[in-house]
Protein backbone atom coordinates (compact mmCIF):
# COMPACT_ATOMS: atom_id res chain seq x y z
CA UNK A 1 0.00 0.00 0.00
CA UNK A 2 3.06 2.02 0.65
CA UNK A 3 4.60 1.58 -2.35
CA UNK A 4 1.04 2.08 -4.19
CA UNK A 5 0.42 5.63 -2.57
CA UNK A 6 3.80 6.56 -3.82
CA UNK A 7 3.16 5.53 -6.96
CA UNK A 8 -0.22 7.40 -7.26
CA UNK A 9 1.64 10.91 -5.84
CA UNK A 10 4.12 10.82 -8.69
CA UNK A 11 1.53 9.97 -11.06
CA UNK A 12 -0.43 12.51 -9.98
CA UNK A 13 2.13 15.30 -9.93
CA UNK A 14 1.77 15.87 -6.32
CA UNK A 15 4.84 17.57 -5.06
CA UNK A 16 4.70 16.07 -1.39
CA UNK A 17 8.36 17.52 -0.83
CA UNK A 18 10.97 15.26 0.43
CA UNK A 19 9.26 13.68 3.53
CA UNK A 20 6.16 14.36 2.21
CA UNK A 21 4.74 11.01 0.75
CA UNK A 22 5.70 9.15 3.98
CA UNK A 23 4.79 11.18 6.23
CA UNK A 24 1.12 11.56 4.18
CA UNK A 25 0.62 7.49 4.38
CA UNK A 26 1.80 7.15 8.29
CA UNK A 27 -0.53 10.15 8.83
CA UNK A 28 -3.52 8.86 7.06
CA UNK A 29 -2.64 4.64 8.80
CA UNK A 30 -2.88 6.21 11.87
CA UNK A 31 0.66 6.57 12.79
CA UNK A 32 1.08 9.78 14.17
CA UNK A 33 4.39 10.27 15.93
CA UNK A 34 5.68 8.28 13.34
CA UNK A 35 4.10 11.34 10.55
CA UNK A 36 5.41 13.75 13.60
CA UNK A 37 8.68 12.68 13.16
CA UNK A 38 9.10 12.57 9.17
CA UNK A 39 7.31 16.00 9.20
CA UNK A 40 9.86 17.57 11.63
CA UNK A 41 12.80 16.26 9.57
CA UNK A 42 10.45 17.67 6.08
CA UNK A 43 10.34 20.99 7.76
CA UNK A 44 14.38 20.88 8.85
CA UNK A 45 14.88 20.29 5.05
CA UNK A 46 12.06 22.67 3.62
CA UNK A 47 11.02 25.24 6.54
CA UNK A 48 9.01 26.98 3.28
CA UNK A 49 6.68 24.24 2.77
CA UNK A 50 3.53 24.71 3.53
CA UNK A 51 1.83 21.43 2.57
CA UNK A 52 4.22 20.26 5.27
CA UNK A 53 3.02 22.52 7.53
CA UNK A 54 -0.42 21.63 6.99
CA UNK A 55 0.42 17.95 7.57
CA UNK A 56 2.92 18.62 10.28
CA UNK A 57 -0.54 20.61 12.40
CA UNK A 58 -2.43 17.27 11.57
CA UNK A 59 -0.34 15.17 12.85
CA UNK A 60 0.70 17.02 15.90
CA UNK A 61 -3.76 17.36 16.23
CA UNK A 62 -4.49 14.04 15.50
CA UNK A 63 -1.55 12.76 18.44
CA UNK A 64 -3.31 15.40 20.92
CA UNK A 65 -0.43 17.96 21.25
CA UNK A 66 -3.04 20.79 20.11
CA UNK A 67 -0.72 23.67 21.23
CA UNK A 68 1.81 22.52 18.68
CA UNK A 69 -0.82 22.14 16.34
CA UNK A 70 -1.92 25.65 16.92
CA UNK A 71 1.56 27.01 16.52
CA UNK A 72 2.54 24.92 13.58
CA UNK A 73 -1.12 26.37 11.96
CA UNK A 74 0.12 29.93 13.14
CA UNK A 75 3.86 29.01 11.41
CA UNK A 76 1.84 27.42 8.11
CA UNK A 77 -0.46 30.65 7.61
CA UNK A 78 2.53 32.85 7.16
CA UNK A 79 3.51 30.72 4.10
CA UNK A 80 3.09 30.88 0.93
CA UNK A 81 0.56 28.69 -0.81
CA UNK A 82 -1.65 26.17 0.31
CA UNK A 83 -3.61 28.38 2.80
CA UNK A 84 -6.90 27.07 1.92
CA UNK A 85 -6.39 23.45 3.53
CA UNK A 86 -3.75 25.26 6.35
CA UNK A 87 -6.33 27.64 7.48
CA UNK A 88 -9.14 25.18 7.27
CA UNK A 89 -7.01 22.87 9.13
CA UNK A 90 -6.06 25.67 11.84
CA UNK A 91 -9.77 26.16 12.29
CA UNK A 92 -10.01 22.60 12.89
CA UNK A 93 -7.80 22.89 15.64
CA UNK A 94 -9.14 25.70 17.35
CA UNK A 95 -12.58 23.93 17.41
CA UNK A 96 -10.64 21.21 19.62
CA UNK A 97 -9.63 23.63 21.87
CA UNK A 98 -12.89 25.02 22.53
CA UNK A 99 -10.68 29.02 22.76
CA UNK A 100 -13.51 31.09 21.76
CA UNK A 101 -11.06 33.62 21.14
CA UNK A 102 -8.85 31.24 18.79
CA UNK A 103 -12.44 30.13 17.17
CA UNK A 104 -13.23 33.64 15.91
CA UNK A 105 -9.48 34.45 15.13
CA UNK A 106 -9.60 31.40 12.65
CA UNK A 107 -12.83 31.52 11.58
CA UNK A 108 -11.88 35.09 9.93
CA UNK A 109 -8.49 33.40 8.56
CA UNK A 110 -10.81 30.93 7.00
CA UNK A 111 -13.09 33.36 5.24
CA UNK A 112 -10.41 35.12 3.72
CA UNK A 113 -9.51 32.69 1.42
CA UNK A 114 -12.28 30.16 1.79
CA UNK A 115 -14.45 32.48 -0.48
CA UNK A 116 -17.43 30.00 -1.24
CA UNK A 117 -17.35 28.80 2.02
CA UNK A 118 -17.73 32.55 3.44
CA UNK A 119 -21.67 31.86 3.74
CA UNK A 120 -21.23 28.70 5.83
CA UNK A 121 -18.28 29.96 7.87
CA UNK A 122 -20.17 33.31 8.78
CA UNK A 123 -23.20 31.47 9.71
CA UNK A 124 -21.21 29.16 12.58
CA UNK A 125 -19.71 32.91 13.73
CA UNK A 126 -22.50 34.04 14.36
CA UNK A 127 -24.11 31.63 16.23
CA UNK A 128 -21.41 30.29 18.07
CA UNK A 129 -23.33 31.73 21.26
CA UNK A 130 -26.25 29.24 20.33
CA UNK A 131 -25.30 26.06 19.71
CA UNK A 132 -28.75 24.79 19.08
CA UNK A 133 -29.00 27.43 15.90
CA UNK A 134 -25.88 26.78 15.22
CA UNK A 135 -26.74 22.78 14.68
CA UNK A 136 -30.06 23.72 13.21
CA UNK A 137 -28.33 26.21 10.71
CA UNK A 138 -25.70 22.92 9.59
CA UNK A 139 -28.48 20.65 9.29
CA UNK A 140 -30.20 22.76 6.89
CA UNK A 141 -27.55 23.32 4.59
CA UNK A 142 -26.29 19.78 5.08
CA UNK A 143 -29.65 18.74 3.65
CA UNK A 144 -29.14 21.27 0.31
CA UNK A 145 -25.98 20.92 -0.44
CA UNK A 146 -23.65 18.31 -2.78
CA UNK A 147 -20.59 19.62 -2.47
CA UNK A 148 -18.32 17.26 -0.65
CA UNK A 149 -16.12 19.55 0.83
CA UNK A 150 -18.41 21.53 2.16
CA UNK A 151 -20.48 18.71 3.83
CA UNK A 152 -17.17 17.39 5.27
CA UNK A 153 -16.82 20.35 6.87
CA UNK A 154 -20.78 20.48 8.12
CA UNK A 155 -20.03 17.04 9.34
CA UNK A 156 -16.95 18.05 11.41
CA UNK A 157 -19.17 20.95 12.86
CA UNK A 158 -22.27 18.93 13.60
CA UNK A 159 -19.83 16.78 15.84
CA UNK A 160 -18.51 19.46 17.57
CA UNK A 161 -22.09 20.78 18.17
CA UNK A 162 -22.90 17.90 19.71
CA UNK A 163 -24.36 15.81 17.13
CA UNK A 164 -21.21 13.00 16.12
CA UNK A 165 -24.05 10.38 14.93
CA UNK A 166 -25.63 13.07 12.66
CA UNK A 167 -22.12 13.49 11.95
CA UNK A 168 -21.20 10.34 10.73
CA UNK A 169 -24.56 10.15 8.63
CA UNK A 170 -23.31 12.86 6.58
CA UNK A 171 -19.93 11.14 6.14
CA UNK A 172 -21.76 7.54 5.27
CA UNK A 173 -24.61 9.05 3.47
CA UNK A 174 -23.42 12.51 0.96
CA UNK A 175 -19.53 12.97 1.80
Amino acid sequence: HFDKSRAIAKDRGIGLGLYGTDAVFVLVTGRFREAITLLEQAKVADPLNAFDAFLLARAYAASGNLAAAVAEGDRGMQLEGFQVPVRGSALLTALATHDRNLIEQRLAQAMEVQLDSVGFLSAMKARLDDPAEALAEVRRRAATTTDHVELSAMAVWMAWLGDPAGALDIYLSKA
